[in-house]
């Protein structure tokens, strides 16, 4: 049975148990059989013992490991992250370093030649900084609009950019929670497209997103005639702007939820027409509030 490689982080003040969580599990399933654990007081006989160390803020690490059980010299490796990468990819990316030293280290690899330490810092892996990142959102959203309230769904796609930017797509629909006293509901349907910033306000645990977009919608009304019980629909498309404000909570790596408002102009009013008549006028601002789920896709 393999040993498992022994784990430090050396970290002031100490590292978040979630991330040290990430840390290992990163590590152990790039070290295979054996995997990695944290270090325990008393040691506990592993192939080998790695230090890590995050400093400024975590915006650097250094992963040493010290001479393994069966004999040899150690190595290290520094690395400095960007500033749009996210906590958990840090301490993801520092445990598949530490595995990868380690197995190096092992089939001799680095017996030979300059020590990592006077060669420049090399970049993450591929595979833990992704340069783009796809965050999925989902949710069911009220919305207000004239006098009554309206219901529906959103489904949008956040595409990260180069620092805290990202591009937007969404989608949405809408309808009255019910008919009036005249028969008349109505629904919409929306497509969105635009950009946004995303800011931490609690680092790992909680984000702002702010939204701006273009919008077009097909906006229709139906009517059922209370006493005649006949039937009849219209529409139009029109286009307009949208602004919005996300608070995300992740849950895990990969899944959070999240609660938003949202402000639309669609560039004025729209009257509902039965018979020549007007029966109801749609405000040109909509408001809308929602809460659904986040998908991180990497």
């Amino acid at each position: 049975m393999a040993l498992p490689i022994a784990v430090e982080i050396a970290s002031s003040p100490p590292v978040d148990p979630e991330l040290s969580r990430v840390l290992i599990d990163s590590c152990s399933a790039a070290a295979g059989e054996g995997g990695c654990v944290l270090a325990a007081d008393p040691p506990i006989e592993g192939r080998a013992r790695v230090i890590v160390s995050f400093s400024g803020g975590d915006a650097r690490v250094r992963v040493e490991v010290l001479a393994p059980t069966a004999g040899g010299a150690g190595t290290s490796r520094e690395v400095s992250f960007r500033d749009d990468d996210p906590h958990l990819e840090r301490f993801r990316a520092a445990g598949l370093i530490a595995a990868g030293l380690v197995t190096d280290l092992a089939s001799g690899e680095t017996s030979s030649g300059p020590a990592p330490d006077s060669r420049p810092a090399a970049p993450m892996p591929a595979r833990a900084a992704p340069q783009r990142r796809v965050v999925l959102g989902l949710g069911g959203q009220s919305e207000w609009n004239g006098g009554r309230p309206w219901v529906g769904a959103a489904l949008g796609a956040d595409v990260a950019l180069a620092g805290p930017g990202f591009l937007s797509v969404s989608g949405s629909y809408a309808q009255t929670w019910e008919r009036d006293a005249n028969g008349i509901a109505g629904q919409r349907t929306a497509l969105g497209l635009g950009a946004g910033l995303v800011a931490p306000l609690v680092a790992d645990r909680l984000e702002v997103r702010v939204r701006l977009a273009l919008d077009i919608q097909e906006l229709r009304a139906s009517i059922r005639q209370p006493v005649t019980l006949r039937e009849d629909d219209a529409g139009r498309t029109s286009s307009g702007v949208g602004a919005g404000v996300d608070l995300a909570l992740p849950i895990t790596a990969g899944l959070g939820v999240f609660c938003g408002g949202r402000v639309d102009w669609w560039g004025g009013e729209t009257t509902v027409r039965v018979q020549g008549t007007p029966e109801e006028t749609l405000g040109a601002w909509a408001v809308s509030v929602a809460l659904g789920l986040n998908v991180r896709v990497e």
